[in-house]
């Protein structure tokens, strides 16, 4: 259970990896016993023990084969795989004499495991995008099921994971960016989901990135939304595919790895509200971690009137602050004050944010920022 920010306890969850283990791991014990289980144990990759559930299972009349399933629960973890459920068939075959366990249990991805078209994820072209960590716990699962029955050492295993929904539910991912085409990729590192901690969209943003770099690109753009990712894509519509990642409220972290990935330029396409958490120097724009500055705002529209002459309004200033958002303060400039004037905070407000994020990379990297409106249009581009 983790705290949420009103201290109410929320529910974990386990990922698309565990959840395969577990299934495997049942579909082996039925498949070796003729017998399937309500329940199964399985060990999570940061050395949990969970009992999960056993949806289904189907065990084959001929032996040596069955199919078991496993819901994914994500706990209150908003999560598109929430209520996926995770195939695994297993199927053992004697080994020879020189056979031994360790090397004879193969992992497969079926249908609604994604394909892997492109190289830079770690992943052979080719294959199913069932990651590293826990293609060693399926793996771990099933030997623990063959090694502990005296018949153990003559079986190895093939193992398929198949999830029949999962074209669809890629919808709802960015997995087509990173040419993982057909499906969802069986990810975790620990097993367990975090609820809120976003780590697996970290996960995604990084992953993105280094992929790009990977494809030989030295640019990423990086927008913070649909509407500024719609932008980005006009703006620079010479650039590939990979190279447009929808970073969400993870700027920072994004901007990290960047530099990790040893990219040279980063374009970042965002609106106000994220753009003035920036410009204070919050580069985790989620609206729980930070918050517009009131003085920020106070500081720049003095500039403005410094610099123009003019009051955005009879009352200044303060009839600007006293907008409840950054947008809405946006629109009260645009209302009450002639479009140079509102040209010029934003430019004002661009440059703030564009000083912060130099500073962030320590100039590590070119940094272009583009600051747009929710219609659409560019109002500021550094």
């Amino acid at each position: 259970m983790y705290p949420d920010q009103d201290n109410n306890q929320l529910r974990s969850g386990y990922t698309t990896g565990a959840c395969a283990a577990a299934a495997a791991k049942a579909a082996a014990q039925a498949a070796l016993t003729g017998v399937g289980s309500e329940w199964v144990t399985s060990t999570l990759p940061n050395r949990e023990e969970v009992t999960f559930k056993v949806h289904t299972t189907e065990i084959n009349s001929s032996g040596n084969s069955a199919i078991s399933s496993v819901i994914k629960d994500a706990g209150d973890d908003p999560d598109c795989t929430n209520n996926a459920v995770i195939y695994a068939q297993v199927i053992l075959e004697d080994l020879d004499d020189s056979g031994t366990i360790s090397g004879n249990i193969e992992v497969f991805g079926g249908e609604g495991i994604a394909l892997v078209t492109r190289s830079g994820l770690g992943l052979t072209v080719g294959s199913h995008a069932i990651n590293p960590i826990p293609r060693r716990n399926i793996i771990e699962m099933v030997r623990q099921v063959l090694c502990g029955t005296t018949s153990g050492t003559t079986k190895s295993a093939r193992v398929t994971i198949f999830v029949p929904n999962g074209q669809e539910l890629a919808k709802h991912t960015i997995n087509h960016r990173l040419g993982l085409v057909g499906g969802i990729s069986i990810l975790g590192t620990t097993g367990i989901v975090k609820p809120y901690s976003h780590s697996a969209y970290k996960f995604c943003v990084e992953q993105a990135i280094a992929f790009a770099r990977a494809q030989g690109s030295d640019s990423v753009v990086l927008s913070t939304g649909g509407r500024s990712e719609s932008v980005a894509r006009k703006l620079y519509a010479h650039l590939p595919e990979y190279a447009f990642i929808l970073v969400g409220d993870y700027v920072g972290v994004a901007l990290n790895s960047a530099l990790k990935n040893g990219i040279k330029r980063i374009i970042l396409v965002t609106m106000v509200g994220k753009l003035t958490k920036m410009a204070d120097g919050k580069f985790n724009t989620h609206v729980n971690d930070s918050e517009v500055s009131n003085q920020l705002l106070s500081e720049i529209i003095k500039e403005v009137i410094l610099e123009t002459g003019e009051n955005m309004c009879e009352s200044g200033p303060a009839s600007v602050l006293a907008a409840p958002t950054a947008r809405a303060v946006l629109e009260t400039f645009k209302q009450n004050s002639n479009p140079v004037v509102s040209a010029v905070f934003a430019q004002k407000l661009n440059q703030r944010a564009l000083l912060r994020m130099n500073e962030f990379i320590l100039g590590a990297a070119s940094i272009t920022s583009v600051f747009v409106d929710f219609d659409g249009m560019v109002l500021s581009l550094l």
